[in-house]
């Protein structure tokens, strides 16, 4: 834990330089300090989640670009070393067997196979070979040109619809890959597909951000706040289950405080064993109220001097007859649960 909170005030410290915003860390109230921890390991999960979005539409330069930034922060970042290592491998081997499969398409003027292999080769290494000079000169050359200009028209006025269906968004999905197969920097198919990606995480961003003052006025039992904030997520459809998650904590805790108060109403009245009913399905509902933690310790509390006050008085009786093994069992019974009682311990001493 101390070697994460180091990493995460190195990594704070660190992004606070970068944006030219460096006040003392130590100035900070403990709640800015929170809320900065927070920020800073959302920066780098974005990063990773940043490379495994890469990873998944095949751009393996960008993904390991992604992984190396995330790897600036250290464990908070989450990057699988092992994962990144086969990454590596894969790159290694990937744009030499598609370098070699262009080599051999351009051999028998298979002009958009080439084209196809040489752009392979480009995801994972931008700077592998004569790879790029080859795949801008394929890009030129007549039957390609022509080819990816009339994919490209199609995309655009695919892109022109407002509010497209979902048979239109998957055209419009299909049209993008078909174009990214061929050039992977296609400024419209790209743009697509990143903007869309970045749209995402920033609803997740701006869902965790709810989520995390849902949880904070949780904790501050400000029920009100906590329940608005959870909704607010619940309208972002990356943080809809989280936020219902926490909507769940909500009501659990308004159970836990209602049945807290039957059970302080009824330890009002005497009635002991309901209160200690009413604080059980309180705890049941939420483990982590406080209050109900606290009156039920009490009644165990009470409950416990009462039955020990009651041995002790009959430990003495049978110290008085003579029945000095009896007395050392009904001591004995009392200090396994309170070692440190005088009472008890006198006994026992007077018992042996």
């Amino acid at each position: 834990m101390m070697k994460n909170r180091l990493l995460w005030i190195a990594a704070a410290a660190a992004l606070l330089t970068l944006t030219g915003c460096a006040p003392k860390f130590e100035s900070l109230s403990p709640d800015q300090k929170r809320d900065f921890y927070e920020r800073v390991i959302e920066e780098a999960q974005n990063h990773r989640e940043r490379a495994l979005f890469y990873e998944r539409i095949g751009y393996l330069q960008k993904a390991l670009e992604s992984y190396e930034r995330a790897g600036f922060y250290g464990e908070i970042g989450g990057v699988d070393s092992a994962r990144v290592a086969e990454l590596e491998a894969r790159i290694d081997t990937g744009r030499q067997g598609a370098y070699s499969r262009a080599k051999r398409a351009l051999r028998q003027k298979k002009y958009k196979s080439a084209l196809v292999e040489f752009n392979t080769v480009l995801k994972a290494d931008s700077a592998f070979a004569d790879a790029k000079a080859q795949h801008d000169a394929l890009l030129k050359n007549p039957e390609n040109a022509a080819f990816l200009a009339e994919k490209s028209q199609q995309l655009q006025s695919l892109l022109k619809q407002k509010n497209p269906t979902a048979k239109q968004r998957a055209q419009i999905d299909k049209a993008v890959k078909e174009l990214l197969l061929y050039r992977h920097d296609h400024p419209a198919a790209f743009g697509y597909v990143v903007q869309n990606y970045e749209t995402s995480l920033q609803e997740k961003n701006a869902g965790m951000a709810h989520i995390r003052q849902g949880r904070q006025a949780l904790m501050l039992n400000d029920l009100a706040a906590a329940e608005a904030a959870f909704k607010k997520a619940q309208g972002f459809a990356t943080t809809q289950k989280e936020a219902t998650r926490g909507l769940v904590r909500v009501q659990k805790r308004k159970d836990a405080v209602y049945l807290t108060a039957l059970a302080k109403k009824a330890l009002g009245a005497n009635q002991t064993a309901k209160a200690e009913a009413h604080l059980k399905k309180a705890l049941a509902a939420d483990g982590r109220y406080e209050p109900a933690q606290s009156m039920l310790a009490d009644i165990h509390k009470s409950r416990a001097h009462a039955e020990a006050g009651g041995r002790l008085a009959r430990g003495r009786e049978l110290l008085e007859e003579g029945h000095y093994l009896e007395a050392l069992d009904e001591a004995e019974t009392i200090l396994k649960a309170d070692p440190k009682h005088k009472d008890a311990l006198a006994l026992k001493a007077e018992a042996h």
